[in-house]
């Protein structure tokens, strides 16, 4: 099963992390995952990439269920999240 996921990075005015390697980090850790762009109309999620805490980035629209990060240590409870979603999806 192959999930398509629709990803919108901020601005990148102001990162305090490695955003795309978050991005990569995911899609590692859920082989299942394929990042699209955030305007993909066939996206099941939505994540939404911010590079600080300011949270421009959130108001982004994308599809589906929307996760949003501004920071490295949220990284857990995304993975958790989707964790979740993707059980979600293998049930329903």
């Amino acid at each position: 099963m192959t999930v398509k996921v629709a990803v919108k990075y901020c601005g990148g005015c102001n990162p305090r992390y490695d955003r795309k390697g978050l991005v990569a980090g995911l899609l590692a850790e859920f082989p299942c995952l394929e990042a699209v762009s955030a305007n993909s109309p066939d996206a099941r999620f939505g994540l939404v990439v911010g590079g600080c805490t300011r949270g421009c980035a959130a108001k982004a629209e994308v599809p589906g269920v929307k996760f949003v990060v501004c920071d490295q240590s949220q990284y857990p409870a995304l993975r958790e999240e989707v964790a979740r979603a993707l059980a979600g999806l293998a049930k329903g």
